[in-house]
């Protein structure tokens, strides 16, 4: 799908690649680019925000101006946005690396309690929060930057969370 789109869009159940670029102004320059790899649940998008879940491979999602909501991806997820809260939720524990970076807006990871991970997050001008507790996990502030990181988990070699935000506040949450 590619184009200046207006309405809702809903994408469902799809065995190969999605690729999503919404264009606008009169140079037609990418607003919004979504690349999803075998979606076994669907990807909703409006004006103001995006929704994905179900997605067995990887996903990127680059945006501005947009809320956006993913449920269990198992590949690889990488989004970058400006000027929305990102919320993010894993049913099972992560198997690949998540990126998340955001400027003016939250950011909010939810993990099953089983996760192991390493987890790199930044908030400037913002909170780093986390109900996950090891001693490995450190949180230091420096003027008004805020950092959290360290390895939960018992296993080795196991994914990457890399966070940075900006005038947003950070949750690693703990599903139960």
């Amino acid at each position: 799908l590619d184009g200046a789109f207006i309405g809702s869009i809903r994408v469902r159940n799809v065995a190969k690649t999605t690729r999503y670029t919404l264009r606008y102004g009169p140079r037609r320059l990418p607003w919004s680019e979504i690349l999803v790899t075998h979606m076994t649940g669907q990807l909703e998008l409006d004006a103001g925000d995006i929704s994905l879940s179900g997605v067995t491979g990887a996903a990127k999602v680059v945006t501005h101006n947009k809320d956006i909501d993913v449920e269990n991806v198992a590949g690889r997820l990488d989004i970058a946005n400006v000027h929305g809260d990102i919320k993010v939720a894993f049913a099972t524990p992560p198997r690949a690396d998540v990126n998340i970076t955001n400027d003016a807006g939250a950011v909010e990871i939810t993990l099953p309690a089983e996760s192991s991970f390493d987890v790199s997050a930044v908030s400037r001008s913002g909170d780093v929060e986390s109900d996950f507790g090891d001693r490995s996990l450190t949180t230091a502030n420096q003027g008004d930057t805020e950092r959290f990181h360290g390895h939960f988990g018992a296993k080795p070699g196991a994914p990457t969370i890399t966070i940075a935000t900006s005038y947003g506040t950070i949750h690693l949450r703990k599903s139960h």
